[in-house]
């Protein structure tokens, strides 16, 4: 198999580069943020846990791929994107603090970083969740989904890996929107 290949020729599935040639870990993205460990990468980016620099508070920072950072149209939904988002005022909706440019171009989200596990992992971890904990996730979806449809936006990737459960102010289950 071609290691240089974008997507996988059996299954179709993006794929990116090893770690071992990611030249943003250790650096300081838009002067503010220490990229310190990548967290997962997907067909638009890369996700990074960082740190500001200065207050020392620990963000997500998602970085657009070169060959999207060049294109127009994904420059802009991107945009659009970060600013829709931190329009929407809902405490299950991720907050975006920042937007920027790295120094070699490509487009970044900073991000509350979360601690936990998406629905995804949950599901394929415990195969059968309790139809309480169903009902707690599917309210507060349904409460983050009411806001940012208040506003004009539609999520467009609704599925379990964009579906973040945190322990928060002693909540298990605390569902956050990616």
């Amino acid at each position: 198999m071609d290691a240089d290949a974008l997507f996988c020729p059996k299954c179709g599935t993006a794929r990116s580069k090893s770690d071992d040639s990611d030249s943003l870990l250790g650096q300081v993205v838009g002067g503010r943020y220490l990229l310190i460990e990548r967290l997962g990468h997907g067909g638009s980016g890369t996700i990074y846990r960082g740190e500001h620099v200065t207050l020392r508070r620990k963000v997500a920072v998602k970085v657009l791929h070169h060959e999207l950072s060049q294109d127009d149209l994904s420059v802009e939904r991107f945009r659009r994107e970060a600013t829709t988002v931190a329009e929407i005022d809902n405490d299950h909706i991720v907050q975006i603090h920042d937007f920027g440019r790295t120094e070699d171009g490509r487009l970044y989200l900073a991000m509350e970083f979360l601690e936990g596990e998406t629905l995804d992992a949950r599901i394929h971890r415990d195969r059968q969740l309790p139809i309480e904990d169903v009902a707690n996730i599917l309210i507060q979806l349904g409460e983050a989904l009411m806001e940012a449809h208040a506003i004009g936006y539609v999520h467009r990737d609704l599925r379990p890996r964009n579906v973040f459960l945190a322990n928060r102010r002693g909540q298990a289950n605390f569902v956050k929107l990616l």
